[in-house]
């Protein structure tokens, strides 16, 4: 995974630093964004592999509306979308609209590695 950058979405500041923690352990650099259109700013300036998304964002945001906005500007984005709790038929949904993968909170080491293995 070496020379791979990982952009992380999520409005939950703790969430989004432990998460940025462990994916960093897996020994890729690591942006971290607040918003969806903070996500966008990083997107256009910096090189991103993968992006792991909170499904659930503020309540004007979601991870939805991310995936359809980053598939437009960067269309070879893996984006691993992640939830504590997601119904499987959301999940297909939104695996057919180009998510990459939707995986269930926490994440640690081993999950953020397996993730980026299927992904990256």
């Amino acid at each position: 995974m070496k020379n791979k950058t990982v952009l992380i979405v999520d409005d939950e500041k703790v969430m989004r630093e432990g998460l940025a923690r462990e994916i960093a352990k897996c020994g890729v650099e690591v942006e971290q964004a607040g918003t969806v259109l903070e996500a966008m700013e990083i997107l256009g300036r910096t090189t991103i592999d993968v992006a792991f998304c909170d499904i659930r964002l503020s309540e004007d945001s979601s991870g939805e509306e991310f995936l359809e906005m980053a598939q437009k500007l960067r269309p070879s984005l893996a984006v691993v979308l992640i939830s504590c709790a997601i119904d499987s038929e959301y999940e297909s949904r939104l695996l057919e609209k180009g998510a990459s993968l939707c995986v269930r909170k926490p994440l640690f080491e081993a999950e953020c590695q397996a993730a980026l293995s299927k992904v990256a």
